[in-house]
């Protein structure tokens, strides 16, 4: 019988080291204001972003802001003619965009247009569930989607003076 005691000891497996991020400068960090967004008369939405400064001077956020209906809405459009209004049903689509070319560590104030069906249906609900979806790429060529819910208002009374 071989003895044991000459034998080698078994190698003890290792932690794998963490991973480390790429080198080279940080990416931008695009930021959705997380504040209700008002609805006013003209149909425009405001929504404030930001470039957080993580990374090198010079760099900026390059993208696209859509804002996307969280929920299925339905809202009584008139028809030609005098006829009855009939309900139309509007899915989870995109309702508004905006482009923006936003330097590190500067905060922006988009305009949003949307559209007078979505108007409508956000003036008879009062208030509605929407996604800013912040689609971004920095100088450097690195980029990233953020996603926030916001509600999306129209005030019914006007404020008391």
């Amino acid at each position: 019988m071989a003895s044991l005691a000459g034998a080698p000891q078994a190698l003890a497996q290792t932690e794998a080291p963490p991973e480390q991020p790429p080198p080279g400068p940080a990416p931008p960090d695009l930021v959705l204001s997380g504040r209700d967004v008002r609805l006013n008369r003209a149909g425009y939405a405001h929504v404030t972003i930001g470039c957080r400064q993580t990374a090198t001077p010079g760099e900026a956020c390059l993208g696209t802001l859509t804002m996307r209906l969280a929920e299925t809405l339905t809202v009584m459009v008139p028809t030609k003619g005098g006829d009855k209004p009939r309900k139309k049903t509007i899915g989870q689509i995109p309702i508004g965009r905006a482009q923006f070319q936003l330097p590190v560590g500067f905060v922006a104030r988009l305009t949003i247009r949307l559209t007078p069906l979505v108007q409508r249906a956000v003036r008879e609900a009062g208030a509605v569930s929407v996604q800013l979806i912040g689609g971004w790429v920095g100088r450097s060529g690195q980029g990233d989607i953020t996603k926030r819910f916001v509600t999306l208002y129209f005030p019914k009374q006007p404020p008391q003076v």
